[in-house]
């Protein structure tokens, strides 16, 4: 399994089948930090992305030792084995920091207090290396939730990457570009079950997936589902999504012809409407949730609309944001909004409400204020909180 996997990464990166044209975009880095400091998505989450984009980026300016600009055998074997070698191993590591801390969320959730050790990965793959988790303290979980916040501690390090991988396909629709400088990231924390299958052997103790799977067992004593087929349905179902696979491209195009973005399509819809579906799979301490991301763009506005399913305690998850909801005349305060609900052990809504204060042509300010009530949601603890994150954010025009 483990050579099929390998050989069809190789292939489709390899790939090279549409010409594109060079295209002009804006590459946007953040800085934040939120209260309560746990349920941050900019200081445990968006960080990561930026400071995984940066690095890169800086990565990708040893293309300049070639003064040709056409693509030889050299420049793509350098390019190549700079991926392999630099990037993929970078973005794993910028993924696996927020995954440990994921693990320790639900703990600060309820009191409790959590501890966390990284180790660099070595190469080649080879992930069994020395990351963990650990968590204490933990008093205020209520008798009646135990079980079901013990299977979320375990797999909120997979959840964690699954908010950065579908970020980053947000953001890749809103700025109707693909970027090379966040394909890496994204390739590995929206497939995040396949990696951990594949390069993490299993502990005497049993791996996250194996725990979860363990209690999924409480809730539902019929389910059979395996390790082989989780990695299985995250590889197959998310390959379905189109930005996934353009973002296989773009990492192939970009190694064969060092061009590093990749236009997204999209269906349209009259005059001003345009709509690309993509399917994704989400493992989690409640159950599988298999969902249809339905991305949209009308005028200056865009955004996803998200409808799923789920088995065990998930039973449906409906999510919709939208950026440009309104735009003063001066172009200096933009206002957006994220909505989340589900339906679970019980009904659960997060609504939170973004906004973004430029402050010059390519830099400003943002925050987002909002509310999580109980259940689960990538990357949060359980309880009931409200959401505070606040930071810097800047852009470069690149071509």
């Amino acid at each position: 399994m483990k050579k099929i996997f390998i050989s069809t990464v190789l292939v489709l990166s390899s790939v090279s089948l549409f010409a594109q044209d060079t295209i002009s975009y804006s590459k946007s880095y953040y800085l934040g930090f939120g209260l309560p400091y746990y349920n941050s998505t900019s200081l445990q989450k968006e960080n990561f992305i930026s400071a995984n984009k940066a690095i890169i980026y800086g990565l990708r300016q040893s293309d300049r030792i070639f003064k040709e600009t056409k693509a030889n055998p050299l420049q793509i074997g350098f390019r190549l084995i700079r991926s392999l070698a630099l990037d993929f191993p970078i973005s794993f590591y910028a993924a696996e920091i927020p995954h440990e801390i994921g693990h320790g969320t639900p703990a600060a959730n309820y009191g409790g207090s959590y501890s966390y050790s990284i180790g660099f990965p070595p190469l080649p793959y080879n992930f069994n290396y020395s990351s963990s988790a650990s968590w204490s303290g933990f008093d205020e979980v209520p008798e009646e939730i135990q079980e079901e916040w013990s299977n979320h501690a375990y797999a909120n390090g997979l959840q964690t990457e699954k908010y950065i991988g579908r970020s980053i396909k947000e953001k890749y629709w809103n700025s109707n570009y693909i970027d090379y400088d966040d394909a890496t990231l994204l390739l590995k924390t929206d497939y995040a079950p396949m990696w951990y299958v594949l390069f993490l052997p299993a502990s005497s103790g049993g791996t996250d997936i194996i725990r979860v799977l363990e209690r999924y067992k409480v809730f539902d004593p019929n389910i059979i589902l395996t390790e082989k087929k989780i990695q299985r349905k995250t590889f197959f179902i998310n390959s379905l999504n189109p930005i996934n696979i353009l973002t296989w491209y773009t990492l192939g195009k970009y190694i064969v012809t060092g061009e590093a973005s990749t236009k997204l399509p999209s269906i349209k819809i009259g005059n001003k409407l345009e709509y690309l579906p993509g399917l994704s799979y989400d493992f989690t301490g409640f159950g599988e949730e298999f969902l249809l991301d339905n991305y949209y763009r009308f005028g200056d506005k865009s955004g996803v609309l998200t409808i799923g399913y789920g088995t065990v305690l998930s039973k449906y998850r409906f999510a919709f944001s939208m950026n440009n909801v309104w735009k003063s005349s001066n172009q200096k305060h933009n206002f957006g909004f994220d909505l989340n609900i589900w339906e679970q052990r019980d009904f659960g809504i997060s609504p939170k409400l973004n906004y973004h204060l430029s402050i010059k042509k390519n830099f400003g300010l943002y925050t987002s204020f909002g509310h999580k009530s109980y259940g689960y949601l990538n990357g949060y603890g359980l309880k009931e909180s409200l959401l505070l994150d606040f930071g810097l954010y800047f852009s470069v025009l690149k071509k």
